[in-house]
């Protein structure tokens, strides 16, 4: 096994350090028991460094060009896969440039085993990439303890574009990343636990996907993670888009964040799928804005959830746009759950919310800016919205305007608008009943409960309050209820006239 030393006092301001690259190396060597020799490649001119197969390329010193690339990967021969590890400075027009396609080369890189930034920086000085895999296979994995930089704000720290990573991105804890990850069309990253994995880390940038992201791990114990998020802060958004994916496993989460902050949202317009949950929030964890949808977000075991936050918050809504789906399992599964969490924004769904139960909310949740229902919220079992905490809203708390609703509506906590109805629904279906538990509430200031135009396949039972500051408590016009009009013993309903 050869080891090149890539900077050892030949880069500007390149410093000699022979020991410590060799003992990393060997390291290394031994961690991934990598086996394949090749003979060593002598440093070349600035920028370009040509990878021999089976070589391992360590740098502990400094590679610093201001108009070209850090370290130019464009040719190879030889026999196995190249290791790059850095925990050194590198630093260039692109820190890391990994391209068998590249014009001028000599040979194509048949793989790269791993890259390894062990504490060290790799940075470009412009917009470009800091790292950037490019028409090429990598068989191991990305890891970083150091700092991976792109010092323009709309730079991307970690570029892949028609490439392969077989195995994961890992930032570990302290480790930062400061700029995008981009995983472009017809690249993927792949692993059996993690696609992605930062813990305890911040990223300065999005996680944008066209292509690929996945976890294949079918194994209890083992996570099955797409993108795994743990007590990290991700500045901006995790993009997925039309035709892209972001897989966990049969058992695993599409995307989880674990006590972790977005500063911006989730958008999708491919697939977030996995076996147990595509999108979940747990552990004080914080999306400061929008989880926005238009394809399919999916948790497809019987006991799924398309979305789920938990003891977490989301700063905006959630969205489901017409021709979006978020669906959870038929057996025991959920839609969009809300665990001890708090929405600051609503529910708005245009598309499909569908699983055992569309929508449920706790005890001790909180949905601020209401629900609202123009499309289709379908449930296997008899509740499609299942609330027991709190649904509020200055307009319409819970609206079904124009939409359907497969199953019922069951309210355990507080339904409350303050300047218009409680519970709305126009021009609109509802396959079950609606239900109004004991110690529970819907208030509003025109009407507690308004229906319209529409179409109540069961019964309306009242065993709390509903009530209505300035009219009818209940208020039903141009539509059928199919069953009865309960209102039980020590139930009120209360309005101005009624």
């Amino acid at each position: 096994m050869a080891v090149s030393e890539l900077a050892t006092g030949r880069g500007k301001g390149g410093s000699k350090s022979t020991a410590i690259g060799a003992l990393l190396a060997s390291a290394f060597l031994s961690l991934m028991s990598i086996d394949a020799v090749a003979a060593d490649e002598p440093f070349p001119a600035e920028g370009g460094i040509a990878i021999n197969n089976g070589n391992v390329y360590v740098n502990s010193g400094v590679v610093s060009f201001s108009t070209s690339v850090g370290l130019n990967m464009i040719s190879s021969s030889g026999a196995g896969g190249s290791n790059i590890i850095n925990t050194g400075t590198v630093i260039g027009t692109k820190g890391l440039y990994i391209n068998p396609t590249e014009g001028g080369s000599s040979g194509t890189i048949s793989s790269i085993d791993s890259i390894a930034n062990i504490g060290g920086t790799i940075a470009s000085t412009g917009s470009n990439p800091a790292i950037e895999i490019n028409n090429a296979t990598l068989t191991g994995s990305v890891s970083n303890t150091g700092l991976i930089q792109t010092q323009s704000a709309a730079g991307i720290a970690l570029y892949v574009v028609n490439s392969n990573i077989i195995t994961n991105i890992t930032n570990t804890p302290g480790a930062i990343i400061g700029g995008a990850i981009t995983n472009n069309v017809g690249s993927s990253i792949s692993g059996i636990s993690y696609g992605i994995n930062a813990g305890n880390s911040t990223i300065a940038g999005s996680i944008s996907n066209a292509g690929m992201i996945q976890a294949t791990s079918t194994t209890l114990g083992i996570p099955g993670v797409g993108i795994s998020l743990v007590n990290s802060t991700l500045s901006e958004s995790i993009i997925n888009t039309a035709d892209a994916t972001i897989v966990g496993g049969s058992r695993g989460v599409a995307i989880a964040l674990e006590g972790s902050t977005i500063g911006g949202g989730i958008a999708n317009a491919g697939a977030i799928t996995a076996g147990n949950t595509g999108i979940a929030v747990s552990n004080s964890g914080l999306i400061v804005g929008n989880i926005s949808n238009s394809g399919l977000i999916q948790g497809s075991g019987g006991s799924g959830f398309g979305v789920a936050l938990g003891s977490s918050s989301l700063g905006g809504s959630i969205v489901n746009a017409a021709g979006g789906t978020i669906s959870g399992g038929a057996t025991n599964g959920v839609g969009v759950r809300l665990n001890a969490s708090t929405i600051a924004g609503s529910i708005t769904n245009a598309g499909t919310i569908a699983a055992r139960t569309g929508i449920y909310i706790d005890a001790t949740s909180a949905i601020q800016n209401g629900i609202t229902n123009t499309g289709l919220i379908s449930a296997s079992g008899s509740v499609a919205i299942n609330n027991a905490g709190t649904i509020s809203a200055a307009g319409q708390a819970l609206a079904v305007s124009s939409g359907t609703v497969i199953g019922g509506i069951s309210n355990a906590g507080l339904i409350q608008a303050s300047t218009s109805s409680g519970l709305y629904i126009s021009s609109s279906s509802v396959g079950g009943s609606l239900t109004n538990a004991s110690g529970a509430s819907v208030v509003g200031a025109a009407f507690g409960v308004d229906i319209s135009s529409s179409t109540i396949a069961g019964g309306i039972s009242n065993a709390g309050l509903i009530w209505a500051s300035t009219s009818s408590g209940l208020y039903i016009s141009s539509s059928s209820v199919g069953g009865s009009l309960t209102n039980a013993s020590g139930a009120s309903v209360v309005g101005a006239a009624f």
